[in-house]
C-alpha cells in the first residue's frame, strides 16, 4: 500500500481527503471573515494554490504545498501571492506534519494558519473514521467556539 494513504485504503482515502478539504476551505471562509475585522491583515484576493481545493482525488502529480495563495497587505506591507496552509489541529496540544509537506511549504515560504482545540474537554473533534457528515462535523466544532484558538 502506498505511504500516501497512510494504511488507508484507496476509498477510505479519498472520502478523508474529501472531508478534510471542505473542513479546511471552511475554515479559510472563517479566516476571511475575521480578517475583514482587523487591521493587520487585508485580503484583497485569493486563489488556489497549485490543485484545486475541491477534495477530489488526484491520481498522480504533485499534491503537496500550501492551499491557497493570498494577496492584499500584513502589517501595512502589501503580499502577493503569499503561499499559506489551512490546517486543522483537532487535538488539543499535538499537531503533527508529514515531513515531505513540510518541506513543501518551507520551498514556497508558505505562512501556515494552524486552527486549533486549545482545551482537552474530552470531545473528538478528529476527522471522523466513517461518518462523513461536514455539517454535522462544523455544527459539533463549533459548539466549542470558545475553545478553537
Amino acid at each position: 500500500m502506498s505511504n500516501r494513504f497512510d494504511n488507508r485504503s484507496k476509498d477510505a482515502f479519498k472520502k478523508q481527503i474529501k472531508f478534510s478539504t471542505m473542513l479546511e476551505k471552511y475554515f479559510f471562509n472563517k479566516w476571511l471573515d475575521i480578517v475583514k475585522h482587523t487591521d493587520a491583515i487585508t485580503v484583497s484576493s485569493w486563489e488556489d494554490n497549485g490543485c484545486g481545493n475541491d477534495g477530489e482525488f488526484i491520481a498522480k502529480g504533485n499534491t503537496a504545498g500550501a492551499d491557497y495563495k493570498i494577496s492584499g497587505s500584513m502589517r501595512g506591507g502589501p503580499i502577493s501571492g503569499e503561499p499559506l496552509e489551512v490546517k486543522w489541529v483537532p487535538t488539543a496540544g499535538k499537531f503533527t506534519l508529514k515531513e515531505g509537506d513540510l518541506k513543501a511549504y518551507i520551498k514556497e515560504g508558505a505562512s501556515i494558519l494552524f486552527i486549533y482545540n486549545s482545551v482537552n474537554c474530552g470531545t473528538n473533534l478528529r476527522l471522523p473514521k466513517e461518518n462523513y457528515n461536514l455539517a454535522e462535523h462544523i455544527k459539533k466544532i463549533e459548539s466549542k467556539a470558545d475553545q478553537i484558538k
